[in-house]
């Protein structure tokens, strides 16, 4: 039981009041019983009896202690970096340009770089096109029989384009001569009288050419033949024409070089049959050199050669059979294939080399 004493003290009335938890009773850790030991600390009582001056200086200490703790923290969240952090609106504005200024330089860069991608692959596409086709050139040049047939191709080519050459002026010197015969309006045979002296003429200088390459002589009295052909067929060309439509100085040209052009067009197409001629007449004589250090070239004879090992290819085979084995092979390797010819040259090379 708790006595208060209630006697006056110094003459002055005491008022007492009942204390908020008992007294006897002590807080083992803080925050027991409601207790915060971070709150702000609570100013003092003052003691019964004190003075004004006492309870002022008391007062006066737990203002200032509860503004040192306030500096305290004050003190802490001012040094705190993320305070600092904390970007301001307009601060934020900014940033947002500046991204955005940066998507757009990297899209810009993208941009330049898939364009150069682009073109690199172009140049890459275009020289391998063209290695493609120096390949193809190489193998021509060293092999013998697809000489051949680009040497024939190219004679076949160049007859045919001598004559058409031939042809067509014959066709001019036939119209230029009906014309000049009969009239625009004439009949149609008169085509027929410039042929007589051209293509006789043609006829006569291919026979000569035959005969010379053939190591046959010709007697002299084919180059007056030729000649009075020649002759005719420039007369034919210009009197009539020049009778009945007149002498004048660009037609009477032409009349002339054309007959010219005709002989000049027999002769090339003589000697571009006779140098292709004997260019096929020496291949045959022609050693076979075929490309071996290829890195394409000696992964198909390696494959050949696994197939002969593992018994696909009989030891013996014949070109078909190499043909047909390489073609399985590659097909199961990477399923790509081969062209005809570059498989005989293959197993030309294969079988050579046994």
């Amino acid at each position: 039981m708790t006595v208060i004493d209630e006697r006056p003290r110094n003459g002055h009335a005491v008022e007492h009041t009942a204390p908020g938890r008992p007294l006897d009773v002590e807080l083992d850790e803080p925050g027991q019983d409601g207790w915060n030991a971070d709150a702000t600390p609570e100013p003092e009582v003052a003691e019964p009896g004190e003075s004004e001056m006492l309870r002022e200086l008391r007062r006066r200490v737990a203002d200032r202690e509860t503004a040192n703790e306030l500096a305290r923290q004050y003190v802490m969240l001012a040094q705190d970096p993320v305070l600092h952090e904390v970007p301001s609106k307009a601060e934020e504005a900014k940033d947002t340009k500046v991204a955005a200024k940066i998507r757009t330089k990297q899209r810009k860069e993208r941009k330049r770089a898939g364009k150069a991608e682009v073109r690199r692959a172009r140049r890459n596409r275009i020289w391998d096109f063209w290695d493609e086709r120096a390949a193809r050139a190489r193998d021509r040049v060293l092999d013998p029989a697809r000489a051949i047939g680009a040497d024939y191709r190219k004679l076949v080519a160049s007859s045919w384009a001598a004559f058409t050459l031939i042809a067509g002026g014959v066709a001019f010197m036939a119209k230029n001569v009906h014309d000049g015969l009969v009239g625009v309006d004439g009949t149609w045979t008169a085509y027929l009288v410039e042929p007589l002296a051209s293509v006789l003429l043609a006829i006569s200088m291919v026979a000569q050419f035959t005969a010379r390459k053939r190591g046959i002589t010709i007697t002299r009295g084919f180059y007056w033949f030729d000649g009075s052909l020649a002759a005719a067929s420039v007369l034919l060309n210009v009197i009539p024409s020049g009778i009945r439509f007149g002498w004048q100085a660009g037609d009477l040209l032409a009349h002339v070089l054309v007959p010219a052009l005709v002989v000049t067009a027999v002769i090339a197409w003589h000697l571009a049959s006779n140098l292709y001629g004997e260019a096929i007449a020496q291949s045959k004589d022609a050693p076979i050199v075929i490309p071996r250090d290829d890195q394409i070239t000696g992964e198909h004879l390696a494959l050949l050669r696994k197939a002969t090992a593992e018994g696909r290819l009989p030891v013996h085979p014949s070109v078909n059979q190499v043909i047909k084995t390489l073609r399985e092979s590659l097909r199961a390797s990477n399923g790509t294939g081969i062209g005809h010819e570059a498989a005989r040259r293959i197993a030309a090379i294969y079988l050579g080399g046994r």
